[in-house]
């Protein structure tokens, strides 16, 4: 499993080659942003809800196009289930919305338990108070050997 993380953390790293783009004459550096979120899941495979935390860093290289990492935190019922971690690429569609899509990793909890892998797909709802904060409504879905299908609220931090 270790193996697995560490690949996918070194496959985002060539974003920040792309850290500059040209404007105005000029180089402008990316963005980072952090967008912790609280989420209602429903797995049919296991016929329940899950309730998730999930945190994204994204490194937005422009406006526009950005990538990074995300981590899911389940819990059925009070315990703790199997994690995910995805690598993302993300893409601001225009001003109110922001889609990501990547490769999902479901880490094993128990012993024995094989971890699996999946499509990661989700769309937010940006409202923008500030230029360094934003909030809304997500929605989402992770298709792998155990679907689950979502909706939360996230909140983002640019920095």
């Amino acid at each position: 499993m270790r193996k697995i993380v560490l690949f996918l953390i070194m496959l985002s790293l060539p974003l920040t080659g792309f850290s500059q783009q040209e404007k105005n004459g000029g180089f402008e550096k990316g963005v980072w942003e952090f967008s912790p979120s609280i989420i209602y899941s429903y797995a049919p495979s296991l016929s329940e809800g899950l309730l998730k935390t999930e945190f994204h860093v994204t490194y937005w290289v422009n406006e526009e196009w950005g990538g990074g990492l995300s981590y899911t935190h389940k819990f059925i019922n009070s315990a703790e289930v199997n994690d995910d971690l995805a690598l993302i690429g993300s893409w601001n569609a225009n001003r109110f919305l922001t889609l990501h899509l990547g490769l999902n990793y479901t880490i094993p909890k128990k012993e024995g338990e094989n971890g699996f892998f999946g499509i990661y797909n989700e769309a937010e709802i940006n409202f923008r108070p500030k230029k360094w904060f934003s909030f809304g409504p997500v929605v989402g879905s992770v298709l792998s050997k155990r679907t689950e299908l979502y909706g939360g609220l996230h909140l983002a931090f640019e920095f």
